[in-house]
C-alpha cells in the first residue's frame, strides 16, 4: 500500500486531508519533511549514501524523509533515523533546531548529539548503501558534489550553525 501524508495550510494547520506521498502537493497545500543531523562527540556528522536506484542515487545526505499521515514531526524523525541508520531514539532525544517553509513543504530540522560507532550503523536495504562520519568542512565539500544537496549548503550552515561554527577538522570514518 502506498504511503499517505497529511496536508496542511500555509499556517501549518492540519487540513484533515490525506494525500499520496508520491503525488505532487495540491496548490495551496503543504506537507512536512524531516531532516536529522546526527553529530558525535568529535563533532563529526553522520552521512548515508542513497541507494543507486533512488532519485539522486549515490548522493551523500543526512537522514531525511516524509511525515506519514497521523504522525508527528518528531515521531517521523525518530522513525526515519531508525529506518535509515538503525539508530534508536526516544521522545526528547532529538532537538528541533529550525523549520523552513519552501515549495509547498515545511522542513523540520532536528539535531541528535550522540556517540554512535560507525559499526553500529545499519544500512536500509533499498534506501542506503554506505555510511560515513565526517567533519563539518568535509561535509560541506561533499554536499557541493551532490546534485540533490547543493542548494541545501547555506540552509544547513544557518540551521545547524553550532555544528559548523566548530573548529573540527579531518576526514572521518567510513563503512560499506
Amino acid at each position: 500500500m502506498e504511503e499517505l501524508i497529511d496536508l496542511y495550510d500555509c499556517e501549518r494547520q492540519d487540513l484533515h486531508r490525506k494525500h499520496l506521498r508520491t503525488e505532487p502537493t495540491p496548490h495551496g497545500c503543504y506537507r512536512i519533511i524531516v531532516s536529522i543531523m546526527t553529530v558525535n562527540a568529535n563533532g563529526e556528522i553522520l552521512l548515508t549514501r542513497r541507494a543507486p536506484q533512488k532519485r539522486n542515487g549515490n548522493d551523500w545526505e543526512i537522514t531525511a524523509g516524509a511525515v506519514k499521515a497521523g504522525e508527528s514531526s518528531e515521531a517521523a524523525a525518530m522513525r526515519e533515523l531508525f529506518e535509515e541508520t538503525g539508530i534508536r531514539t526516544q521522545p526528547g532525544d532529538l532537538t528541533l533546531v529550525g523549520t523552513v517553509c519552501r515549495d509547498s513543504r515545511f522542513f523540520d530540522y532536528y539535531l541528535l548529539r550522540r556517540d554512535v560507532s560507525i559499526r553500529e550503523i545499519r544500512l536500509a536495504d533499498g534506501e542506503t548503501v554506505d555510511a560515513i562520519f565526517v567533519k563539518p568542512n568535509r561535509f560541506l565539500r561533499m554536499m557541493q558534489l551532490s546534485a540533490g544537496s547543493r542548494f541545501l549548503i547555506s540552509r544547513y550552515q544557518r540551521i545547524y550553525s553550532d555544528v559548523f561554527d566548530s573548529d573540527a577538522k579531518g576526514d572521518g570514518a567510513c563503512v560499506s
